[in-house]
């Protein structure tokens, strides 16, 4: 839990701040989305490994996050198949 808290918290917070932003000054989002996913989400995950210490628990939140990626992946495809989608 502390590693979520740690890790996905801030990412969480992020996207939310820039929710808010849009949807009380109708900015143009494409920029400031286009900005958090390619600078200041790297920088904040180098930061988070940086400073934490790599033990068992990012192996198992890698796995699961794997493991989660293809159920999606594979449910996907069976809709998709299901649907008669190419």
């Amino acid at each position: 839990m502390v590693v979520f808290l740690q890790v996905m918290v801030p990412v969480l917070l992020i996207y939310l701040s820039g929710f808010s932003l849009q949807k009380a000054l109708k900015l143009d989002i494409k920029p400031i989305s286009t900005l958090a996913m390619y600078l200041l989400l790297p920088f904040l995950v180098f930061k988070t490994f940086y400073e934490r210490k790599l033990d068992l628990n990012f192996g198992y939140i890698l796995v699961i996050t794997l493991v989660i990626m293809l159920a999606l992946l594979g449910l996907g495809l069976i809709i998709a198949k299901i649907l008669h989608y190419n």
